[in-house]
């Protein structure tokens, strides 16, 4: 089975602490129990986070895993500090 869908005008937590990452538009792609998901225009408050990436690996299954490339153009402040800490 394989799927692909787009959204617009997403939230997305990661996790439960967190203030949502918001997201312009974005692709989710299902193949082979894995969900991949690409952004357009992701901020996470009000901080570019272009180029960032994330899948869920064994989707569905017992040992499934969140994988995220996260990019963040701004220095190490900390709102940067207390995402890096919830992980």
């Amino acid at each position: 089975l394989e799927a692909k869908a787009r959204l617009e005008d997403v939230k997305i937590y990661y996790q439960a602490a967190l203030d949502p990452v918001d997201i312009e538009s974005a692709w989710i792609r299902y193949s082979h129990k894995r969900l991949d998901f690409d952004f357009k225009n992701p901020t996470y408050k009000q901080r570019s986070m272009e180029g960032s990436k994330a899948s869920i690996v064994g989707f569905g299954g017992s040992q499934s895993t969140l994988k995220l490339d996260l990019h963040i153009k701004t220095g190490l402040d900390d709102e940067i500090q207390t995402i890096l800490k919830s992980y």
